[in-house]
């Protein structure tokens, strides 16, 4: 399938289930904003705001962080109506200040429509997903989406929630185009945290290319310079009352991290990857790329259910089949498909 034709199909796929949920016109809360360098999380949520914008006709009418979330200042803003929890891969036990953060805003709204973007979950210990289980039978109208087979039979297994399968929010983001020239054959984005695989990097090392690189951090002083340009830009923008200059500075903070992710992913004429958001948005760019999994097969997960039919991606389950998928793809010999490798 063309990559274009399939950041179609998902994109509307996904929009309709937020416009089932939230009807055009309703004010909400959108929490939260991921004030951090991850390029994926930020791809997530600019990805949703422009989702939510097209669903409801408005931005979000109360923002905040994990940090800045305060019912009182949710309730002034917004005395009624439903509240979007970010999207993404952090539903479970192995980020716990992310869920300790969505437990806490669900059990302390459970007057209000909540809506849980799409998700990976992953539990470590199933007595924390129990624990979660019990927060979530308390609230009346509470709506889970779901990014993988995986996950939608674990939320009815073990939440007790009937969550539906939808893409990843970053495809509200739609096509993409590079943002620098070709540099080199193939670029390398591989994880350094929690959810990393020890991969062969000897095997990496016969693509005689740059060493594999991350995109978690951001430049030193980044997040006080964009606070401070964003405030100013807003202001030239007209945006005087602060809510809606935080909404600028947020958009340009996460707009400046996703452009940062986006550079390093056209230098390549490839892409080699473990990041489940270096696949959706070197898709978004139509570059064709191998992935790698991460330690709990997310990203394998998310290719199986929604981005298998691109043309551009294959599944590699080793560094060593990766390299050879690589190297067939830059000397355009066509790859021998081994069970599993092409989705």
């Amino acid at each position: 399938m063309i990559y274009t034709d399939l950041i179609q199909r998902d994109r509307t796929r996904l929009l309709a289930e937020l416009q089932e949920r939230i009807p055009y016109g309703t004010r909400y809360a959108f929490m939260e904003f991921p004030n951090y360098g991850n390029v994926g999380d930020t791809a997530i949520w600019l990805g949703a705001l422009e989702l939510l914008k097209e669903a409801t006709g408005q931005f979000p009418s109360y923002l905040a962080t994990n940090r800045e979330y305060h019912r009182k200042a949710l309730e002034d803003a917004l005395p009624e109506g439903p509240i979007v929890l970010q999207g993404g891969g952090n539903f479970g036990d192995i980020h716990g200040w992310a869920q300790q953060f969505r437990e806490r805003v669900i059990a302390e709204n459970t007057g209000r429509r909540i809506i849980q973007m799409p998700q990976s979950i992953k539990y470590l210990d199933l007595s924390a997903a129990g624990r979660t289980a019990k927060i979530l039978s308390r609230h009346p109208d509470f709506h889970m989406l779901v990014r993988d087979n995986n996950s939608l039979e674990f939320a009815k297994q073990h939440l007790g929630v009937s969550a539906k399968l939808a893409p990843d929010c970053a495809f509200g983001l739609g096509p993409l185009t590079r943002r620098t020239r070709i540099q080199h054959d193939v670029v390398s984005l591989l994880r350094h945290d929690e959810e990393m695989v020890q991969h062969d990097l000897s095997e990496h090392r016969r693509l005689n290319g740059p060493d594999p690189v991350d995109w978690i951090t951001d430049p030193e002083g980044f997040e006080a310079r964009s606070f401070r340009y964003g405030k100013v830009k807003s202001l030239f923008e007209g945006k005087f009352n602060w809510p809606a200059r935080k909404l600028a500075i947020y958009r340009h903070q996460a707009s400046s991290r996703l452009e940062r992710g986006l550079r390093i992913l056209s230098t390549g004429k490839y892409v080699l990857t473990d990041r489940l958001h270096a696949h959706i948005l070197t898709t978004l760019l139509g570059i064709p790329h191998v992935c790698l999994d991460n330690n709990y097969g997310k990203i394998h997960s998310y290719i199986d259910a929604f981005t298998h039919d691109f043309d551009g991606v294959f599944k590699a389950s080793t560094m060593k089949e990766a390299v050879d998928i690589v190297q067939s793809l830059s000397s355009d010999t066509p790859y021998e498909v081994v069970e599993g490798s092409k989705s």
